[in-house]
C-alpha cells in the first residue's frame, strides 16, 4: 500500500525542514543570498527587521516575534549553516570528481560530451624523414614498407596489416615489396606531377 502524495510530501518536508529551527531561520536560510546583497557590506538593522518579521508572522522557535538578539544570533546560525553545507558539497563534489578519474571507462566515446576535438580520422601524423606519400592514407617508408598515414584508426589497422603481410609474403620469395599492394590500399597516386 503506497502513502498518498501530499502525506509523503508534508513527511519530507518535515525531514528537510525540521521544527529544532524557527520559522525566522527557515526564512533567513532560504533568502541568505538576497540579504547579503541587500545589505550590501552594511550592518544589518535588526530592530526594524523585527518588527517587520512580527508583521509577516515570521516567530522565533518559541512562537514569539524575535527579538534583536534573537534575530542577530539567527543569522549567525544561518550563516554558519551555509557555510557547512557548502564545504559538505565541495567535498561531495571532491570525492564524485575524484570517482570520475578513477573511471577506467572516463575516456570511452559514449562518456564523452559537449564539444570534442576532431575525429582521430582527421588526425593525421607528420611523415617520417624519406617517406613518400603512397596515397591519401598511407606512405612507403625509407625502408620501403608501407605504413597507414593516420594512428588509431580500427580500418586502417586492419588494411595495414593485410598490406604488412603482403608485403612480407613479397619479400620472401623475392618480388618487389608493393606488388600488389595496390588490391589492399588502391592504386598509388601521383604526387607532385
Amino acid at each position: 500500500m503506497s502513502a498518498n502524495p501530499k502525506s509523503r510530501d508534508s513527511i519530507l518536508k518535515q525531514i528537510e525542514r525540521p521544527k529544532t529551527r524557527s520559522a525566522l531561520f527557515w526564512w533567513l536560510y532560504d533568502n541568505h543570498d538576497r540579504v547579503l546583497h541587500a545589505a550590501n557590506g552594511a550592518r544589518i538593522s535588526w530592530r526594524e527587521l523585527c518588527s517587520s518579521f512580527a508583521d509577516q508572522g515570521i516567530t522565533d522557535r518559541d512562537g514569539k516575534a524575535p527579538s534583536i538578539g534573537t534575530a542577530r544570533l539567527t543569522w549567525w546560525r544561518v550563516r554558519k549553516e551555509r557555510a557547512r553545507m557548502e564545504v559538505r558539497r565541495g567535498a561531495e563534489e571532491a570525492a564524485q570528481a575524484a570517482r570520475r578519474a578513477a573511471d577506467p571507462r572516463r575516456n570511452m566515446p559514449s562518456r564523452i560530451t559537449g564539444p570534442v576535438g576532431p575525429a582521430l580520422a582527421e588526425v593525421q601524423t607528420e611523415l617520417p624523414i624519406g617517406a613518400t606519400l603512397w596515397n591519401d592514407d598511407y606512405f612507403k617508408d625509407h625502408e620501403g614498407w608501407i605504413q597507414p598515414v593516420q594512428q588509431n584508426i580500427r580500418e586502417y589497422i586492419n588494411l595495414a596489416g593485410a598490406a604488412r603481410n603482403r608485403q612480407e609474403s613479397n619479400r620472401s620469395i623475392g618480388r618487389p615489396i608493393d606488388q600488389g599492394i595496390e588490391n589492399l590500399i588502391g592504386p598509388k597516386k601521383e604526387y607532385g606531377a
